[in-house]
């Protein structure tokens, strides 16, 4: 109990957060590849390799795209806010894309 209590007294950093979730992504990737290894889980782990790696093509694809969106959204509305930064056109034309979907 007392361990618990002394722990919210810790000042930790952002990038101390930062780190800690990257490196349980990676931790994550070496139990997976450690999964695979396994006689029954190695065709699952297969599997995901081959999603996972498709998937990343289609995001790097979409990305571009995305870039492609919000930079025509920069020039063609110099005036508006939501669309003057690159990171809020951006957000701005990934929220109007989930609008049109949903």
């Amino acid at each position: 109990m007392y361990v618990v209590a002394c722990i919210n007294y810790v000042q930790m950093c952002r990038w101390q957060h930062h780190a800690a979730a990257v490196g349980v992504f990676f931790v994550w990737g070496e139990l997976m590849i450690l999964f695979g290894k396994l006689p029954p889980f190695g065709i699952y782990v297969q599997m995901f390799t081959t999603v996972a790696k498709n998937f990343s093509k289609f995001l790097a694809a979409y990305f571009c795209l995305l870039v492609a969106f919000a930079l025509s959204f920069c020039v063609l509305f110099p005036n508006y806010q939501r669309y003057v930064p690159l990171k809020t056109a951006c957000y701005t034309y990934v929220r109007m894309q989930l609008i049109f979907f949903l």
